[in-house]
């Protein structure tokens, strides 16, 4: 977006090689966005579509596990490849086909958190992306025990599968609770009041303050 304008790339190069250097937590920050992006589309509420839900289980599980090999090996070509070419396709439109809008709850929350306290983009969407499944599970319920089954190969209902993803990003050395990250959880109607999110919002479930408060409340350790 520039001047009100969107615009968008006819073609985009990305060379692997070049991202040798990015430090561990902003490889696993990447990784982690890229994972939330993939999710807006596949929780956004849409009914199950074969074809984009199996895309987005593989992107996640390509993701996961480049992430891991560089976490080890921050000079494999082949997994930073692997991950660079997974997150173009977390966000290209790909992913959205058949399915409308995402819901992006969890980034317009995650945003109020890096506005407030400068945490990392990705660093606050591993706090936040893990509650907003548990918050809206009715909603969204078979769709989290699809994930679990497909992408981590466990069975069980909606919270083992949130759990499993919060041990992965914790395994990665993110932040899984505000505590976590230095945020107070007592700061959750000033989160939720912050102007980076726009009420009401969602489309897997609509959310208004108190719910934002609600799904704060669970990305605490206190909870």
């Amino acid at each position: 977006m520039h001047g009100g304008v969107i615009t968008t790339p006819r073609i985009s190069i990305i060379d692997p090689s070049v991202q040798f250097s990015l430090p561990r937590e902003q490889t696993v920050y990447g990784a982690i966005d890229a994972i939330t992006h993939v999710a807006e589309y596949y929780f956004n509420g849409s009914k199950e579509l074969n074809f984009p839900d199996r895309l987005c289980e593989s992107l996640i599980r390509t993701i996961i596990g480049s992430t891991r090999i560089l976490i080890e090996n921050p000079e494999d070509y082949d997994a930073r490849a692997e991950l660079a070419w997974s997150a173009t396709m977390a966000l290209n439109g790909t992913t959205a086909v058949g399915r409308g809008r995402g819901d992006w709850s969890s980034h317009q929350i995650e945003h109020a958190l890096s506005a407030i306290y400068d945490i990392a983009h990705g660093a606050g969407l591993s706090i936040i992306l893990p509650a907003w499944l548990e918050y809206t599970k009715d909603a969204n319920g078979d769709k989290i025990v699809q994930m679990g089954e497909r992408v981590f190969g466990i069975k069980g209902g909606p919270e083992e599968t949130i759990e499993e993803l919060r041990n992965i990003y914790a395994a990665w050395g993110a932040p899984v609770y505000l505590e976590d990250g230095g945020i107070p959880p007592k700061d959750a109607e000033k989160i939720a009041e912050n102007g980076s999110i726009d009420y009401p919002l969602g489309s897997a479930k609509l959310l208004e303050k108190e719910d934002v408060i609600g799904i704060l409340k669970l990305a605490s350790k206190s909870k």
